[in-house]
């Protein structure tokens, strides 16, 4: 399922962007893949970071 497209923020489209926040919610919540484990997530994110840190020492 497609995520509901996004909605530009402006102050007269609150409304709009309160349902368009429900939609995408609830469009995570009906996602039939499986979850990821918080570990599993901390994990990925740590080597994702490691490999930014080595890409942005100097030489």
């Amino acid at each position: 399922m497609p995520l509901p497209e996004p909605i530009p923020l402006a102050p007269e489209s609150a409304i709009s962007y309160n349902e368009y926040v429900r939609q995408a919610v609830q469009a995570a919540l009906d996602d039939p893949r499986p979850c990821v484990s918080h570990e599993e997530a901390k994990h990925y994110f740590a080597l994702k970071r490691a490999a930014l840190l080595q890409r942005s020492k100097p030489d």
